[in-house]
């Protein structure tokens, strides 16, 4: 699992790297995980922690086309034709992928004790409406 915003993080870039200019990287990510969908990082399991990986992702000019969730967001237009490149990105394994999705809706969709929280619920694979 791993997260994309629709700008840019400041990275310093190494010579030979490709690090996905929008993803959140390791803390960021933990905190994103933790306050806003709910994850608890107690109650985590082991191989729950930070990783960068490796993966192949439609690019254009250099810089990896932003994700089917995030498009209807962004302000420049879809490309046509695409190359396919390798991206560094920081992101947690989830060895139990449907207990975890679970554990996310759950979180978003139920209020805190002794609030008037009003829900929004995620359904599906997106928490765009998050």
């Amino acid at each position: 699992m791993w997260v994309e915003r629709d700008t840019a993080t400041r990275q310093a870039r190494s010579p030979g790297t490709r690090t996905h200019p929008r993803h959140l990287p390791n803390e960021a990510l933990g905190t994103f995980l933790a306050e806003r969908l709910g994850l608890r990082r107690s109650a985590a399991p082991v191989g729950l922690s930070p990783r960068t990986r490796w993966f192949l992702l439609p690019s254009v000019a250099d810089a990896p086309l932003p994700s089917d969730e995030l498009l209807p967001y962004m302000e420049a237009p879809t490309p046509t034709e695409f190359e396919v490149a390798w991206w560094q990105i920081c992101c947690y394994r989830m060895p139990e992928v449907i207990s975890t999705l679970n554990e996310i809706h759950l979180s978003r969709c139920t209020p805190p004790r002794n609030s008037s929280w009003a829900p929004t619920c995620c359904s599906g694979t997106s928490t765009r409406s998050c």
